[in-house]
């Protein structure tokens, strides 16, 4: 979660921009602000990659277990969703 944006942050961020530059547009800034603040809270999601092979395009693309999406090399977090990318569990069926 460490690696994560939080909205004060981002808040705080939009705060500073208005304080110490003279050229912004604050109209703007007070929009991106409102949103931010309407951004439900969540827990954060974990998931892992799928490593696939695509055979339309001949590479390698890993594929988000929590939303489905994939990208073409493995991160942290997933860009599309945003879940923490963690070990695979093991079946607890496997006997």
């Amino acid at each position: 979660m460490d690696r994560l944006i939080s909205k004060q942050k981002v808040l705080k961020t939009i705060d500073n921009l208005k304080a110490n530059f003279t050229c912004y547009d604050s109209v703007t800034l007070d929009e991106v602000a409102s949103h931010v603040k309407a951004i439900p809270s969540a827990e954060p999601k974990t998931g892992y990659w799928i490593e696939e092979f695509n055979d339309l395009e001949g590479e390698v693309r890993f594929t988000c277990s929590s939303c489905g999406k994939y990208q073409l090399f493995e991160t942290d977090y997933c860009y599309n969703c945003g879940a923490e990318m963690v070990e695979p569990q093991e079946s607890e069926d496997k006997e």
